[in-house]
């Protein structure tokens, strides 16, 4: 009897203590400066702005107009005509001028060069959005663990989709005229699984619609937004 009283305790003692654990998690979700969910919400717009740009990018025919993946020195554009002639050369080595472009004057190549210069420049504008005020953020003291991990899957899913865009371009400069469509494919499933994941992680930050962010009914309007 002592034994079964004392296993009993201790299932209480437990049972007690995850209860506890889960309100103390359920207070902490939602209960965010509303600074933090404009963030958010800005990113989620952002996101949706670079796939349209990518969509106008590809329609274009400009995404293989950049040669190189040069992640801070490529932030400016050519300055000068010489730098001008010299990103004009180097596309011309490209597959995709030998066999669609010949004969390209420079400025249709200007004209295809900005989309994928903007395509590159939003996308490292996305990236100063985010790490500024996440460094803010979190030396405030306003963004707890559950959140910290959400954001960390958020940057692991935004450079796999930065990856796999390189990977996609790089597949036109070899011996395809076109990328892989099967890689462009990939590329922007992985936007859209980023965008569904912020959104997902954007209405958790809310604290007076509980039964919008109810993680069943997210993980119900994710299967529907992604299948």
């Amino acid at each position: 009897i002592i034994i079964t009283r004392s296993l009993h305790l201790q299932m209480l003692k437990k049972n007690v203590l995850l209860q506890k654990k889960n309100m103390r998690r359920k207070s902490l979700v939602g209960n965010y400066p509303k600074i933090i969910t404009l963030w958010l919400g800005l990113g989620l717009v952002m996101i949706f702005f670079q796939v349209v740009i990518g969509g106008i990018t590809r329609l274009t025919g400009s995404g293989l107009s950049i040669t190189k993946w040069e992640i801070v020195t490529g932030t400016l554009p050519p300055m000068d005509e010489a730098t001008w002639e010299a990103e004009f050369e180097e596309y011309k080595e490209t597959p995709q001028y030998k066999k669609i472009n010949e004969g390209m004057e420079m400025k249709d190549f200007k004209f295809i060069y900005f989309w994928e210069y903007f395509h590159r420049l939003w996308a490292r504008t996305m990236g100063l959005v985010f790490i500024i005020p996440f460094l803010y953020f979190l030396r405030k003291g306003w963004i707890d663990s559950f959140l910290l991990k959400r954001l960390g899957i958020v940057v692991l899913l935004a450079a796999t989709v930065a990856s796999f865009g390189w990977i996609m371009v790089a597949s036109g400069l070899i011996e395809r005229p076109l990328v892989n469509a099967y890689k462009l494919t990939l590329h922007l499933s992985l936007a859209l699984i980023l965008f569904s994941y912020l959104l997902w992680t954007f209405l958790l930050t809310f604290k007076r619609f509980p039964h919008v962010t109810n993680t069943l009914n997210i993980k119900l309007w994710t299967k529907y937004l992604l299948f």
